[in-house]
């Protein structure tokens, strides 16, 4: 696989290739892991928001409460 530096290309040599892709790989689970993270906390605020009994007061934008 050929790669460039500058003005000057040559060919990757099997190791790097295998690190580079061993990399790719990483960032995309870590990115996975918190994008299913970020979905989970996201649906549990929303689960105890629905959840939440009929009257209770929560406080709302602009420090006003609410029913």
């Amino acid at each position: 696989m050929p790669y460039r530096d500058a003005d000057h290309t040559t060919r990757m040599a099997e190791h790097r290739i295998e690190r580079a892709y061993r990399e790719r790989f990483t960032r995309a689970q870590h990115a996975q892991d918190e994008t299913d993270k970020l979905l989970a906390h996201t649906l549990d605020k929303r689960s105890r928001r629905l959840t939440q009994p009929m009257g209770t007061t929560r406080a709302h934008a602009g420090g006003t409460s609410g029913t």
